[in-house]
Order: C-alpha cells, then structure tokens, then sequence
C-alpha cells in the first residue's frame, strides 16, 4: 500500500514505496528511470519542483489519485516532457458521446470525484435541485431537452443509504455530461482520477502537454486531435489571458508601444489604446504562472471576518472582525492605518461581529459598518486617527444584520437582516425613512446599491430570487425578478452597471444584462452537491473576468467574463503557499474582491479550521507573480 501523502515532492520524500514497476530512494537524483507507476496513490498535488528528480522520464501513471486541478497538474507535468501519461488504467478507447450515452452502463462512470469532507446527499436533493429549472429560461429549456430524466426519476427519495446516494449522483452527472455535449474517457476498473471528470479533459491536456504526448490514458494522440483540441477547448478554457494564442515578450510590447505606431503583436487593439496595451501586459505577465504570489494582509491576530476594497484609494481595504473592532489596512505595507471598536453594548460576543462594510462613493475616506445585532456605524480616516469615529447609527428594528450599501450619492444607506424587510436610511437625519416590508420569501442575505443611479439596487435571498428595484417607484414592484436553481447567496454590479453577477449555493453563477435581466450566460462550475456550499463571486479587472470561491472549498476559480471560458483553478490551501496555517487544518474559502488598482490581482479570506477551532486570516494573491519557491514553468 502507497503512504498516504498530500504531495508528491520527491525532493522531500525517502523510501516512497507502492511503485508497481520501481521502487527506488528519492532522497537523491533518480537516474536511468523511464517509466514509474503509482497505483491508486492518494496524492492530491504535483509539483514542478517536486518532480524535477524525475527529469528524462518518458512515461507516468497516476490512477486511482485524488489529482482534481487541470491547472497545476498540467503544469508540472509540461516540464517533464512526457511521451505517455496515464491518470487511469488504459482503456480500450471508451468514447462515450452524447447519442451514446443513455445506453451506456453506469458503472462505467466509476467514483464521482468529490471533497474529502463532502456531505452526503440524498436522492431526492438531487432531483430537487434539478427540478428548479424553469423552461421559461431559453437555457434551461436546453437542459430540459437534453437531460435524461429517466436516469433519477426511478430512484427512491426516501433512501437514506450510501450506496443508494452514490449510485444516484453517478446517473446525475452522467446526465449532465450528456447534456453538455462532452465526450468521457472513463476506465471501467474505477481507477479514473477525479481529474478525468472534468469537461473537455482530454482536449485539455493535449493541448497543455505539447508535441512530446503520444499516449494519454493509453489512447494514441492523433495529428487530427492535436490540431482540433484548440478549437474544442474554446467554448470552456481560456489558455492565455484574453483569449491570445501566446503571450508576447514585454520588451516587444513596450516597444510597441513606445513607437506608438503599429499594432500590438496578436492584440486586436493598437499599442496607442490603454486597455489594449494593459490586456497585453497583463496577458504576458501571467503567462503559464498556476502558483500565483500569496503575501498575508491581516493575520488572524485580528479575527477578520469581512472586508472591501476602497475603490478610489489604492491600497486602503476597511476589515470588519469577530470581535466587533473595525480596521483599514494598508495592503502594501501589511499593517493596520486605523482601528476602532463599536461602542460598548450588552450584545454576545457574536452579536459583535462585524459583517457588513462598504465605503463611501464621493468621500471615499468615510466608510460604513454594520454589526451582527443591527448596529450601524458611521466612520472617517480621512487623518487615520485611532479615535476615528464620525458619528453612529443605532439599531434599525432586525436583528443579526446580513448586508448594508450605501448608494452613489452617498445619502442613502440600505440595510437588511435575518427577516423578509429592507430598511432606507438618511444618512445626513440618521433616520430610517422607508421600510420595504416581505420583498423576499425568505430572509435577505445582500443588498447593493447600482454604481451610477442612486436609486436602482439589487437584492438576493434563499427563496431563489435576485430582484432589482427601484427606490422611486411608490408601489415598490420588483422591475424584474429572476430565479436560480439553488438559495441566492451573492450578487454585485460590474462597475459600468451593464451585468449583474449572482451566485447561488453550490457553484452555481450567472450572469444578466442589468438592464432588463436578459440571462447573459451561466459559467460552467464544478459541483460539489453539498447544500451548505455557499457561493460568492465577484468582478476583477474591470468587468473582463470573475473571480468566485465557496465556503467549503478552498479553490479559487477565474473565468472570462465575455466569453464564460476557465482561465484558471487555484488550490490556496498547499502548505507551501499558506505557510502561516498549519498543513493539518482544512482550509476554506469565506470571501474574495477583486483589486480595483491591480489587474490579476485579488483578495481573499481564508477559514481554517482544525477541530473545534478555527481562524480567518487576510492574503493577497498576485497572479502576475509566481510562488516565491515554486519556479515557472517553460511554456510550450
């Protein structure tokens, strides 16, 4: 039996032992080794440094692993320059298309790849999760026609087995491949990788592997897949930032662009326009890096809970903690520029925390607050003093506050709570002047004000609905609403106010014209088919991608906001990166924003939790950088 290891690391590990074909001692520099076997090996990582040892190595198999990300995976392994490379069992090239599908056994599928802590769930979440598609969406009329309904509709909703819960997730998701369009190559002895489940993994890592692959899972690479992989990966992956082919050298882009004449080489804009030039750079920057740069913001010495960017001062982010205290760091720098404590109440400690924070629009210096029992404070670091209070606002009628905006003339202030009600509050009379009673089904979780109208704002709750209204209506209608499958925990506004971004629990986001709620696209996420996997996404660069993280997973997904394509898949929990939280804790990710200053740059706010404990802290992550001990690297 194989040791039970996170990562492979060869560099690290002596006496590895499980190789079918090779035991060897990879405490030193493995020499004459063409081709190592890891039978269902548990390991959840590679690493290019970690299998620089095996330079010269021709073929790898990795069955019966827990390899999940395209992204990392496929960068480690480019280094080696592979002719063959197996994450299951050979096959006898079983091609399972979408005409072919209803017919094909389950067992087929093997072990759907899932989280180590994944809850169970149960057969009739899973057909009720299904059954929340209205064919009113033109996209879910497309489901509906193309889902097997068959598969689940015999299964027992009573059943509580395992087995039975297993058996019920393999038919759903074999459905929804179907429906996708996606071919599968899945061994039938159950040593596929969770790796092997992903859309379009094949095409993926043809593409990424280069010329030197021949063999993948012991199916040749034809010349003809090699040529259309490309094009096949389009729709669902973005290779290189942008879109582009290859990233430009940046002496090349800057001298383009000093010259001023001339297009940027396989950039659709001239080196003259900004944004043009900013998405080369930006495209050339990020290159091939999978390990972007983590550098920790706020330890868990301050027990942060929530946070946001100051969208008009570079580097200034307002922290909401645990215990009520209220801070604005200074990201560069790493340290607190002021901190305060709401006033003294007789509130429980958890009644203190701070969960909502949003800065002023035309004071940018001035910012709001809200606690967990109601209370709204109001504050002013324009001089970081430590005494930085302006004035405060009492509580507003809810208890245990969910969410609080401030409109764009910085006169209103939204609020709302563990209740169907929204509360319009004055900010220069501090009084509540409108209460929007039973918007919602079920108790609001967040409210955001539109950047550029005043009285347009949004809001999203576990009933399903994201509602946008309109403060000047009398009657207080929806203009209109628009229903996800699952509770909506999330929604923002591009900063132009031209989509509306809402997630909902479990990976499920969408995207809307804001203007009449028109669905733009659903970008396709891996599920985890856990209710309790709450989703939040959020726009970076601009409005050209989304960043999303959820609160059981401690991955960070990057997609194109345009076109719906993956640009990348971060795993923030590796102890290399995270060396401030112990490698035995479960990590997690509890919020993210986007960096207003920075492209392909963002934040976020890890949980991790060993035991009973648990502790938050703050990390920057710089796409444009790599891993300070992780090397890049060559790109095909």
């Amino acid at each position: 039996q194989c040791a039970d290891v996170y990562q492979l690391d060869l560099r690290l590990a002596r006496g590895f032992a499980g190789f079918e074909q090779v035991a060897c001692d990879c405490g030193g520099v493995v020499q004459g080794l063409k081709e190592m076997r890891l039978c269902f090996c548990p390991i959840g990582r590679l690493t290019l440094g970690g299998l620089k040892p095996l330079a010269g190595i021709e073929a790898l198999e990795i069955s019966g692993s827990k390899l999940c990300n395209l992204w990392t995976t496929a960068g480690a392994l480019r280094g080696l320059r592979l002719s063959k490379v197996n994450f299951q069992s050979s096959l006898s090239a079983h091609r399972i298309e979408g005409d072919q599908l209803s017919a094909t056994p389950a067992h087929l599928v093997g072990e759907i790849p899932r989280n180590d802590e994944q809850s169970s769930v149960s057969a009739s979440d899973v057909e009720g999760s299904l059954s929340g598609y209205e064919s009113s969406d033109p996209l879910n009329e497309t489901w509906s026609e193309g889902y097997d309904s068959d598969l689940v509709s015999g299964a027992d909703s009573d059943a509580t087995s395992e087995d039975t819960d297993e058996q019920t997730l393999r038919e759903e998701l074999y459905s929804y491949r179907r429906y996708r369009g996606d071919e599968l190559f899945i061994s039938e002895d159950g040593s596929a990788s969770p790796i092997c489940y992903r859309p379009k993994y094949r095409e993926f890592f043809i593409a990424q592997l280069g010329a030197s692959l021949k063999y993948l899972d012991g199916v040749p690479v034809t010349e003809e897949e090699r040529l259309s992989c490309f094009q096949a990966l389009r729709p669902r992956y973005e290779l290189k930032p942008y879109g582009r082919s290859r990233a430009e050298p940046i002496q090349k882009l800057l001298a383009f662009r000093a010259h001023g004449a001339g297009k940027v080489v396989n950039a659709p804009r001239k080196c003259a326009d900004k944004r043009g030039f900013r998405q080369a750079i930006g495209a050339a920057l990020v290159g091939d890096i999978v390990r972007p740069h983590l550098k920790l913001i706020c330890s868990s010495h301050y027990k942060p809970r929530q946070f946001e960017y100051n969208s008009y001062i570079a580097d200034h982010v307002v922290v909401g903690c645990t215990d009520g205290e209220v801070l604005v760091f200074d990201t560069n720098r790493s340290r607190p520029l002021a901190r305060t404590q709401f006033s003294e109440s007789a509130s429980p400690r958890n009644g203190r925390a701070v969960l909502g924070v949003r800065w002023f629009n035309k004071e940018p210096w001035k910012f709001a607050a809200g606690a967990a029992d109601g209370r709204i404070g109001l504050y002013d670091v324009g001089h970081a003093r430590s005494d930085s209070v302006w004035r405060s606002c009492a509580g507003y009628g809810f208890s245990r506050l969910t969410s609080l905006d401030v409109n764009s003339e910085d006169r209103l202030l939204m609020a709302s709570g563990y209740t169907k009600d929204m509360d319009c509050i004055d900010l220069e009379t501090q009084r509540v002047v409108r209460t929007f009673s039973h918007c919602h089904e079920k108790h609001i979780n967040v409210l955001r004000f539109t950047h550029h109208s005043p009285h347009l704002f949004a809001s999203s709750s576990f009933d399903k609905y994201a509602k946008l209204w309109d403060l000047r209506d009398r009657d207080f209608r929806a203009i209109y609403s628009r229903k996800s499958v699952h509770g909506n925990v999330m929604l923002c506004f591009s900063r132009d106010d031209k989509y509306m971004l809402v997630s909902a629990v479990d990976n499920e986001v969408r995207q809307y014209h804001a203007a009449d709620g028109t669905l733009d696209r659903i970008f396709d996420m891996n599920r985890t088919f856990s209710k309790d996997n709450y989703t939040r996404s959020y726009y970076m660069n601009g409005r050209d991608y989304i960043i999303s993280g959820s609160c059981e997973e401690s991955t960070v997904r990057l997609y194109n906001a345009n076109t719906g394509g993956e640009l990348r898949e971060f795993a923030l929990d590796e102890s290399h990166l995270l060396k401030s939280i112990e490698p035995t804790k479960k990590t997690y990710c509890q919020s993210l924003r986007g960096n207003p200053f920075e492209d392909f740059s963002f934040s976020v706010l890890l949980t991790s939790i060993l035991g009973d404990e648990s502790q938050n802290q703050m990390f920057s992550v710089r796409m444009t950088r790599t891993a300070d001990d992780e090397p890049i690297s060559e790109p095909v």
